[in-house]
């Protein structure tokens, strides 16, 4: 089973948390109201960026930008998603995916 890779809008405004934390939740459905696949913290969302040290001239693509059929797939029937949407590694559990590791292809 391949992992899940969190598509989140950094430049969006997430949604808070009980405790006033912004939070990204990831969810399936067209209009991202399906099953639940994650959720982070902002400030998680830019430790992981940093911790995995990627950017987006590196081999692995990551961070890469949402653009075309994915990106307004996303969009539909979300609010708050104005800004543009990232792709990182981040699992549904949290961890940071090791896109170089053994197995660790991109994509679904």
């Amino acid at each position: 089973m391949l992992p899940l890779l969190l598509i989140l809008s950094l430049l969006s405004s997430p949604a808070s948390s009980t405790n006033h934390a912004p939070t990204y939740t990831c969810q399936g459905g067209l209009a991202n109201n399906g099953p639940l696949f994650g959720r982070i913290t902002h400030g998680a969302a830019v430790t992981t960026i940093l911790l995995a040290n990627t950017t987006a001239a590196q081999a692995s693509g990551f961070p890469r930008r949402l653009v075309g059929p994915e990106d307004r797939v996303v969009r539909t029937g979300r609010k708050g998603c104005e800004g543009p949407l990232w792709e990182i590694p981040v699992l549904a559990d949290g961890r940071v995916f090791n896109v170089r590791g053994k197995g660790g292809r991109r994509g679904p």
